[in-house]
């Protein structure tokens, strides 16, 4: 009669060694994947970024138009009936 532990299968420790580098090998894949997707990421938000950068920049030479506009007109208002400055 056979017992239970002679069908199981054993590995060899050059069996364990191969299956431990290809698990290894699977997890530098995976990692590889998950390194490239946030170099990917990384990169749009830095457009992103420049992007939100030039549109900020854009709406501070807007407000300082709107700005100077107002303290032209604020110099021309009329003071108890007087212009300023003149």
């Amino acid at each position: 009669m056979s017992s239970h532990h002679d069908k199981l299968n054993i590995m060899n420790t050059e069996e364990i060694l191969r299956k431990n580098v290809y698990d290894l090998q699977e997890q530098l894949v995976t990692a590889n994947k998950k390194v490239v997707s946030l170099q990917e990421s990384v990169e749009y938000l830095k457009y992103v970024e420049i992007k939100v950068g030039f549109f900020i920049r854009g709406i501070q030479v807007y407000v300082e138009g709107i700005n100077t506009v107002l303290n032209e007109l604020s110099m021309k208002l009329p003071v108890d009936g007087r212009e300023k400055g003149g």
